[in-house]
């Protein structure tokens, strides 16, 4: 059975899901919390530090190239991600790669 859920980065609707406990990155949220992919690509990339650096050195632009976009699938296919390349909207993630993530709650120590 699937659902719907806001996006909490862009807030664009997105499904949710069954989520496949086998996906390593871009696993269907289960609930109403999560991201769309478009952002949840944009979190993996900038969760990778060679690549995050090499984004920041030579620009967003770079996501946009073919080549990049057919080496993510291979990663994508190597992560059993619940996503198809297809469904990635690469100029929305260009776009919206400046929006801020959410910040973690960050949990008191209990003394």
């Amino acid at each position: 059975m699937s659902a719907t859920a806001n996006c909490m980065r862009c807030h664009v609707r997105c499904r949710t899901g069954q989520g496949d406990p086998r996906a390593r990155l871009l696993r269907i949220a289960e609930g109403p919390i999560g991201y769309c992919l478009n952002c949840a690509v944009t979190e993996w990339f900038l969760s990778v530090e060679p690549l995050c650096d090499i984004i920041k050195r030579d620009g967003i632009e770079g996501l946009k190239l073919p080549h990049v976009q057919q080496q993510f699938a291979a990663v994508m296919r190597a992560g059993f991600a619940q996503a198809t390349p297809d469904q990635i909207d690469w100029l929305e993630v260009v776009a919206n790669w400046d929006l801020p993530f959410p910040k973690k709650k960050s949990r008191k120590s209990k003394k």
